[in-house]
């Protein structure tokens, strides 16, 4: 998944901003985020990330986090 190679590219201590980039299929796009997302909590749930900030999107309507800021811990 892209989070993991970000999260490898990104110094322990460092943040990293995480966002949506916009496509035709705007819904696709953000389901397929969305499953990155998921990723990222993963690393989160096992303490190797610190999500510091995220933001919602009010195109879709869904209301699908579209940018998040996270601190590598480990």
């Amino acid at each position: 998944m892209l989070i993991d190679h970000i999260y490898k590219l990104t110094e322990i201590g460092s943040e990293q901003r995480f966002a949506f980039r916009d496509h035709q299929d705007v819904v696709e796009t953000l389901e397929r985020f969305s499953r990155e997302l998921e990723r990222l909590d993963e690393l989160a749930e096992q303490g190797m990330v610190e999500v510091t900030a995220q933001h919602s999107d009010e195109e879709s309507g869904e209301r699908y986090v579209d940018a998040v800021r996270f601190r590598r811990l480990k």
